[in-house]
């Protein structure tokens, strides 16, 4: 681990560096979890959501106890009555909690998120969570499209950005195609114990010319492609050529080497797949197309061993997160240790590293593209390195193109306006659109089942083709699901500062719920509201 502790020790100097201007009443500090005894204080605002589906805001947090949560705050129920004073609450009659900032008044937290939170949508899910807390499902907003019968699974966005000093621009590529009259209708969802901060959130109609194809970028662009074509071999870690699973978009998917994770030792060992590329004279770049999802294990990583190792801590830990820019600028630092695939060339018998895409979530396949230098050898033959942490990525298509980008028309792209949104009751929400138009610092808040149906009109063209996107950026906050709340005793407590031991719990972790999980998550979708 000497690797690693130079690496972030150095890094987190530059940081506090970086960052001494805007922080210059702040120390650093090592801080370890406190471990609970007879009694703990949670200063955190918190929301607290009870079987019988009423709700508890305890805006200057709690005391917790053995079986027994108290602080003063509001109960409100599904009739609208509360009662405000002490508030004394047994953790066995409480199905889930969750972090807020005091921004806005009880009322209007009430009516966001515990109007159509019954009894039947949050207990059955809460006592499956109490007794199965790992196999919530859960993982940033959903996007779906319909034509006009059934409805598909389209994107999940902002995978990973679990605070809003995380918030990056994520497009995703859509499937569906618009109605020959134009028409499209997209539903975005809230269907996790989270809340969700959608920051922006926009339909994009890119046209470009027949025959070209086009996809996003890590950093939000989009570029055109137009004669991919598979690796002529692609070589995994254990010596085998899996081309013949990556040359296809089908139900097929390179997994990797499973039995790596067990012998990592530190963060830096890596899975990886090697790609030989055929390039014509001339060529000065390579623009690589590749469809990946995580599975689950980042999911176990921040569910297991982030969040629920901490138990009740966990909601100053959220709050953390989101208010302390330096600590939340380490913890996204040593996260990306875990996350994300690094992309490499071979130059001279070295890998460069070129590019990187970071994690893209476990519910939906997303494809991207990144664009490399060419350097081959003396066959023309160009070596990619594809890297990633065990067991993190599935790799479902691989392709290249290295077609002039001026040998055809460039792409144009326009944003898409809305004409109606409406909420799972069916009323009339278009003023919403002001708040996730331009990326600023208005939120659009949703809470589990919440959902917006948006119908756009898309003016059809015959001389070119049409791809659509969504552009969006946010952030999300986890709820303690289950027995996350009670009171932890087994000699773990995840630390930022020790990720030796973080890679230790996470590999006994996955090693306990990889199966589990696999059967279970997809199978446990907060129901929309209404439905």
């Amino acid at each position: 681990m000497g690797k690693f502790r130079i690496i972030i020790t150095a890094t987190i100097a530059g940081i506090i560096l970086l960052l001494y201007g805007c922080f210059p009443s702040k120390k650093v500090v090592r801080v370890d979890p406190v471990h609970i005894t007879k009694a703990k204080l949670i200063e955190t605002p918190t929301k607290v959501f009870m079987k019988d589906s009423s709700m508890v805001l305890l805006q200057d947090g709690f005391t917790i106890f053995e079986e027994i949560l108290e602080g003063q705050g509001q109960r409100y129920w599904m009739n609208r009555e509360y009662t405000d004073g002490f508030q004394r609450l047994t953790l066995d009659s409480i199905a889930t909690m969750s972090y807020y900032e005091k921004v806005q008044s009880g009322a209007t937290i009430f009516g966001s998120a515990v109007m159509a939170i019954t009894g039947a949508i949050l207990t059955p899910f809460s006592v499956h969570c109490i007794t199965c807390p790992k196999c919530c499902f859960g993982s940033c907003p959903t996007v779906y499209t319909t034509n006009g019968s059934d409805y598909g699974l389209e994107a999940e966005l902002f995978s990973y950005s679990l605070s809003k000093f995380f918030q990056e621009t994520d497009v995703d590529r859509l499937m569906q195609k618009a109605e020959p009259d134009g028409t499209y209708l997209l539903r975005l969802t809230n269907e996790a114990l989270e809340t969700h901060y959608i920051n922006q959130f926009n339909l994009l109609a890119v046209r470009h010319p027949e025959g070209s194809d086009v996809y996003p970028t890590p950093d939000g662009r989009i570029i055109s492609v137009r004669n991919l074509k598979a690796p002529e071999m692609a070589i995994n870690s254990t010596g085998e050529d899996v081309r013949y699973i990556i040359e296809n978009r089908d139900d097929h998917w390179h997994y990797g080497d499973s039995t790596l994770i067990e012998r990592a030792q530190h963060v830096f060992d890596r899975d990886y797949l090697d790609l030989t590329l055929n390039i014509p004279e001339g060529a000065d770049k390579v623009k690589l197309v590749i469809k990946a999802r995580n599975t689950l294990l980042s999911t176990v990583l921040f569910y297991d061993v982030v969040l629920a190792s901490q138990g009740v801590n966990a909601l100053e830990w959220t709050q953390r997160l989101n208010t302390d820019k330096l600590y939340a600028t380490m913890y996204h630092m040593a996260y990306n240790n875990f996350a994300g695939v690094e992309i490499s060339v071979n130059r001279d018998g070295d890998w460069e590293k070129t590019d990187r895409f970071g994690d893209v979530g476990p519910i939906a396949w997303k494809e991207q593209a990144v664009v490399i230098p060419v350097v081959v050898d003396d066959q023309n033959r160009m070596k990619v390195r594809l890297e990633w942490f065990p067991d993190n990525f599935m790799i479902d298509y691989i392709g290249y193109d290295v077609t002039y980008e001026n040998d055809y028309s460039p792409i144009s792209i326009d944003e898409i306006v809305p004409l109606s949104i409406t909420n799972f009751m069916g009323a009339d929400e278009t003023g919403i659109f002001s708040k996730i138009k331009e990326d600023d610092f208005e939120f659009l808040i949703t809470n589990p089942g919440d959902y917006f149906d948006l119908e756009y009109h898309i003016p059809p063209r015959n001389d070119v083709s049409t791809t659509l996107f969504i552009k969006s950026k946010g952030y999300y906050t986890e709820w303690l699901r289950g027995d996350w709340i009670a009171l932890r005793d087994d000699g773990y407590q995840f630390n930022l500062f020790e990720v030796d031991k973080t890679l230790e719990q996470l590999k006994m972790s996955w090693r306990e719920n990889r199966f589990l999980l696999e059967q279970t998550f997809f199978e446990t979708r907060i129901p929309l509201k209404g439905e």
